[in-house]
């Protein structure tokens, strides 16, 4: 990140972070907001698949899919249903909370959506295996709300399992599921 764009951040944060000492907490936009370092964020993670299994990834998917949901709809809410302003927002605001960087690469929403995402906090290189079912999720439940049909999201490339950087592909689904929104 260049200088002048990481002061651009900071002054940002400043603008809308607040400490309230008597509260104890932080608030950004009027909502509550804590801090978790992204090691312990990995440590959670790991500990849940030592607990339960293959099926935490199932369940981090849909608590994903279920707040991109709301959180797409909220966006929507503010500035509108148009696909690339909404865009920007959910990826600057990812972004913004320390999610990693996420790059669109290929938008074509009737066929397949491709975003690509740079340290991220969701995923520890040469791991063997992937942390990254929740962001995943979360934008499958934005696409959700902003085209009105259900999106299903696979991890294409990942850090995690030594490529380069991970890499998100959405596609929108077909049959009952879509169904639904008909």
């Amino acid at each position: 990140m260049s200088e002048a764009r990481a002061r651009f951040v900071m002054q940002r944060m400043r603008e809308l972070v607040t400490v309230d000492q008597e509260a104890g907490c932080l608030i950004a936009r009027g909502r509550r907001i804590f801090l978790l370092r992204d090691r312990t964020l990995q440590q959670l993670v790991t500990i849940g698949s030592d607990m339960f299994g293959p099926a935490v990834w199932g369940a981090l998917y849909e608590a994903g899919l279920r707040s991109g949901r709301i959180f797409g709809q909220r966006v929507i809410d503010q500035i509108g249903p148009d696909p690339g302003l909404v865009m920007a927002e959910i990826l600057g605001s990812l972004a913004g909370s320390g999610w990693g960087v996420f790059r669109v690469i290929y938008f074509e929403p009737r066929h397949r959506i491709v975003i690509r995402v740079l340290n991220s906090v969701f995923a520890e290189p040469g791991r063997g295996y992937t942390q990254r079912h929740f962001p995943l999720g979360h934008l499958a439940g934005v696409f959700e709300v902003l085209f009105k049909r259900p999106y299903r999201g696979e991890e294409a490339l990942c850090i995690g399992k030594n490529d380069p950087f991970c890499e998100f592909v959405y596609y929108p689904e077909e049959g009952e599921k879509a169904a639904q929104y008909q």
